[in-house]
């Protein structure tokens, strides 16, 4: 097979369906142009994509960067469907790329939490459990859920002057919606405490823990933050996008995004991550 520059035009309009903003398919794009440009007028081949990983080795000095061109590399190789020309990614310290936490809240104990919320039809903490884990939000965000935004699928705000954009999976707007009904919000923030006002972070971070201690979890291993990188492994083991989960995490960069991410995981999930199921 030999590659041409349309194909990236293809594959942009494939992005845009999966929901993938424009920001984000805007730098995929850029860094392809480098790959295509490389591979034009060559048969795409094994010898040749050792070669580009050499290319890459030398252009880029931060395995950050070289690991970030690896991974849309490969995912756009799968797109082709190219799978089994797929190229290694480069070793980068262990401490660097996983530094939240040595032991991360596992889908066993999410599992385990929301069971107990059922149980105990504490409906608004179920709803809190899967708002953070489906969609990595930060808890002083949680604000930002309202009635306007479940109604359009998405929470549209600026972060630290950055435009952020929270995508809510169909499934969790269903479940949205019945408490919005049920318990008559009209407008605005959806978690509310009992005076009625938006529900504060520290607040989530103690009824987390106390969930947690309901279930034998050890409370050090519960906080909003232990959502966000069980999200991140989820989304990475998935997709092996870091420009993509930057892009859903609203942090400011890749290395940034790269902390969340502790690759001897084995996360799989069916939580629907970006409006796309992980099995």
């Amino acid at each position: 097979m030999r590659l041409s520059l349309v194909l990236l035009d293809e594959y942009a309009d494939h992005c845009r369906v999966n929901g993938q903003s424009e920001d984000t398919i805007k730098v995929k794009i850029r860094n392809l142009r480098f790959f295509v440009n490389f591979c034009i007028g060559k048969e795409v081949t094994p010898s040749l994509m050792s070669s580009w990983r050499e290319y890459i080795m030398e252009r880029y000095t931060k395995p950050y960067s070289r690991n970030n061109m690896v991974c849309k590399t490969n995912v756009f190789l799968d797109y082709l469907g190219l799978s089994e020309l797929k190229i290694k990614s480069f070793e980068v310290e262990r401490q660097k790329l996983y530094s939240k936490s040595k032991e991360g809240l596992t889908i066993e104990e999410l599992k385990k939490m929301l069971e107990y919320t059922e149980e105990t039809e504490n409906i608004r903490m179920n709803l809190l459990l899967r708002l953070l884990a489906i969609t990595g939000i930060r808890s002083g965000e949680l604000h930002y859920i309202t009635v306007e935004a479940v109604d359009v699928g998405v929470s549209e705000f600026t972060h630290h002057k950055k435009p952020r954009k929270v995508l809510l999976p169909n499934s969790l707007c269903k479940l949205l919606k019945d408490y919005v009904n049920a318990n008559k919000i009209l407008s605005g923030p959806i978690f509310l405490t009992q005076t009625g006002n938006p529900i504060h972070q520290r607040n989530v971070g103690t009824e987390l823990k106390k969930i947690a201690s309901m279930v034998d979890i050890p409370k050090d291993k519960i906080n909003p933050t232990a959502f966000r990188i069980l999200f991140a492994n989820t989304y990475y083991k998935k997709y092996g996008d870091l420009s993509g989960l930057t892009d859903l995490l609203g942090v400011k960069n890749l290395n940034m995004a790269v902390l969340y991410i502790k690759e001897e995981d084995t996360l799989i999930s069916r939580l629907n991550c970006n409006g796309r199921t992980i099995q």
